[in-house]
């Protein structure tokens, strides 16, 4: 891990660049989450390189169908990130080891079944095993048209979200008539990209792990299930790939919903939430109803695919539970639905902001003008940041972390003028926040009223930001009207927008 203080020790130029990355309005009680993105950054540099740290734990997997001798000794094959829970700070990519990072390109499709076929298409170094020219167009048609139904989606739901409930309801119920049926026709083309993409779909040889010739039992096996396994359905992809983020052996585990009981699995798969304590007895039941259901599918689920094993060609176990499976799926999603009708009202509305503390209109303006620039000098740094770590590796970690620390002090150096700058500003904000708490009723003669003001407009802002950051999330999970399709094509939205880091590549073994 990139030890901040010691960096700082050792380059007290540097001091200006990291104190951007700390947010100016501190809650005493949270740490800064600006300390873990300059951690980020600095860090980069060891994460981004194409190494594995020896002795470190990797995931075997079988033997790839058709490379042949060209691709060498290994190659890496990518997995997309674990959807963080609701409302929940999302992770910052761990610097501890070299270890590979995915193709950019990867980035809209973190929640597709075709994301690890397609990583490894992108990760070859033998250009033989790139996509082909239809391949780049398929994908590349593919991603326009879901980002334009992401883009319907959103615009509809913009227009309603002063609508009162009722009324809401009637016209997304309405929307989702009529959008659906070309969303099912979208994940129809995204299971054809999958096949097509691993050497089934035209004939063509694919790369990427194949699961065959052994039980399917760990949770780095059920892993590539979910984007290789032959014979499930894209329901039951889904559902693996929950088991596979529910428990490092894949099995459900049984826990009650609400803040004290743990975060609740519900729908979109892969979606984390709590519940409100004291739920209606009526209410409880049918969440328990709906953690039994799905539980059950994942027990079956599992022991289809733990007793599959056989030459790699389509299971036929696991394909009539395919079948067998399919209305029990609907069911859940039926029971899902009835279940957020029932929250309304005990939930907070997911299309609506938080409200933040009054203020003058004009110091709004000048604290939003604050955050902007300072996030555009953020931006600009992380640029530079990850300018110098996409270049040709460097022999060591140690050599790249230099070039990244004096790339950060060239930097600070530059923006000199810029730090100033918002450096004043936060003064005279300060200043401000100051003069409107002691001019409260509750605030005169409180010397202790200005900071409590900036406490709770911190508070205030960091629940604004969350929910900015998870909007399409809370929506996908909560908002009752939508069809299954436009949730996860919802969810797929807000995993792109959660710019989540990926988890590092797998060196394929030979």
């Amino acid at each position: 891990m990139v030890q901040i203080p010691k960096i700082l020790r050792a380059n007290p130029g540097l001091r200006p660049a990291v104190n951007l990355f700390i947010t100016f309005f501190r809650s005493r009680r949270k740490p800064a989450f600006g300390l873990n993105l300059i951690a980020f950054g600095l860090g980069l540099a060891v994460s981004a390189q194409a190494q594995v740290s020896p002795g470190a734990a990797e995931p075997r997997y079988p033997r790839p169908l058709g490379l042949g001798p060209r691709l060498g000794p290994s190659y890496p094959v990518f997995f997309p990130p674990a959807p963080p829970p609701l409302g929940t700070l999302p992770e910052i990519a761990d610097p501890g080891g070299l270890r590979p990072v995915p193709p950019a390109e990867l980035a809209p499709f973190a929640y597709e079944a075709f994301y690890a076929p397609l990583s490894a298409c992108l990760a070859s170094p033998d250009p033989r095993d790139w996509l082909t020219d239809r391949q780049k167009q398929q994908v590349e048609a593919y991603r326009a048209s879901k980002a334009a139904l992401q883009a319907e989606l959103l615009a509809r739901l913009y227009t309603l979200r002063e609508v009162d409930a009722s009324s809401r309801l009637q016209d997304l119920q309405s929307f989702a008539r009529e959008q659906t049926p070309r969303l099912v026709e979208l994940e129809k083309r995204a299971e054809q990209l999958r096949l097509d993409l691993i050497g089934r779909g035209t004939g063509e040889s694919g790369i990427g792990p194949v699961i065959h010739d052994k039980f399917i039992m760990t949770a780095e096996e059920m892993k590539a299930a979910v984007f290789y396994g032959r014979g499930l359905s894209p329901a039951q992809r889904r559902l693996l790939r929950e088991m596979v983020l529910e428990t490092p052996d894949g099995a459900p585990v049984k826990t009650p919903p609400g803040p004290d009981g743990g975060w609740l699995f519900f729908t979109p798969d892969t979606a984390r939430v709590q519940l409100p304590p004291g739920l209606p007895a009526e209410l409880a039941a049918k969440v328990s109803a709906y953690e039994r259901t799905k539980n059950a599918l994942k027990i079956e689920l599992r022991a289809a695919i733990s007793e599959s094993g056989g030459s790699g060609s389509t299971d036929a176990r696991v394909q009539e539970l395919a079948v067998r499976q399919e209305p029990q799926f609907v069911g859940l999603e039926s029971l899902a639905e009835d279940i957020r009708r029932r929250l309304q009202g005990l939930i907070a509305d997911p299309l609506r902001a938080p409200r933040l503390p009054l203020l003058p209109p004009e110091l709004e303006e000048r604290i939003a003008a604050y955050r902007k620039a300072k996030l555009d000098l953020q931006k600009a740094l992380l640029a530079r940041v990850q300018g110098i770590t996409g270049q040709a590796p460097a022999a060591d970690s140690a050599a790249m972390q230099e070039k990244v620390q004096q790339a950060i002090a060239l930097f600070t150096r530059e923006n000199a003028p810029r730090y100033a700058g918002l450096e004043k500003a936060k003064e005279e904000i300060r200043r401000d926040l100051a003069h409107v708490a002691a001019a409260s009723p509750s605030g005169a003669g409180n010397d202790q009223s200005s900071d409590r003001l900036l406490r709770n407009f911190t508070d205030s802002l960091q629940q604004h930001e969350l929910w900015r950051l998870y909007y399409e999330y809370r929506i996908a999970v909560f908002e009752p009207g939508l069809s299954p399709e436009q949730r996860r094509l919802l969810f797929a939205n807000a995993i792109e927008r959660l710019a989540l880091p990926p988890p590092s590549g797998a060196s394929q073994p030979r």
